[in-house]
């Protein structure tokens, strides 16, 4: 950052907002955020977005923060096209509910560095009431070894959504998951028997 990369700005402001293992400075990540973002950076667009959608250093709008979502999306950001994905299947204040908007963003979200995919796939089809077709997609995930992917898996085979119905296989699925990934990962102990797909 100091050598002015506007990615590693990007990072650097992201880790000065989440990162537990250095203080939390919402001055100097608006700053870095600002910096990458002015330089053409997805990453700092996208960081921007953050700012700008949880009104951190900057008042709360909405609009820049899609506008800044959708240039990033423009320059191949995997986490624009993901937020802006979410946002339209979800629905918040800050973007309509529109799964079919979603669909463009999630097929362009490269699967070689997104653990966002496949469990966005998975969510659009649910939504869509395929689940046969979202269980798929998330098995395309576990091919890839990707973590979200294996999780919401072991969901759906709780449930028996798109696949048959198996609590005592998900649940070994979950423990193998555990002992794989890390048995405090919180994400790991919900996925069997609660809540919705939706991350």
């Amino acid at each position: 950052a100091a050598a002015g990369d506007a990615d590693a700005k990007a990072a650097l402001a992201y880790y000065y907002l989440w990162y537990s293992g250095i203080p939390r400075d919402e001055q100097a990540a608006l700053r870095l955020a600002q910096e990458s973002a002015a330089a053409g950076s997805a990453r700092g667009m996208t960081r921007m977005a953050v700012h700008y959608q949880d009104a951190i250093g900057v008042p709360r709008n909405y609009r820049k923060a899609i506008d800044l979502l959708e240039q990033a999306a423009a320059r191949g950001g995997n986490s624009a096209k993901a937020m802006l994905a979410w946002g339209y299947m979800c629905g918040d204040d800050s973007s309509d509910y529109d799964p079919d908007k979603a669909l463009p963003y999630i097929k362009k979200i490269k699967e070689s560095c997104s653990s966002s995919k496949f469990a966005a796939m998975a969510t659009y089809c649910m939504l869509k009431n395929d689940p046969k077709t979202a269980y798929k997609w998330l098995q395309k995930g576990i091919a890839l070894d990707n973590q979200r992917a294996a999780m919401n898996a072991a969901r759906f085979r709780f449930y028996g959504w798109g696949c048959d119905e198996d609590e005592k296989g998900a649940l070994a699925d979950t423990k193998a998951l555990m002992g794989k990934y890390g048995e405090n990962n919180i994400d790991l102990i919900l996925a069997v028997g609660g809540g919705s797909v939706v991350d």
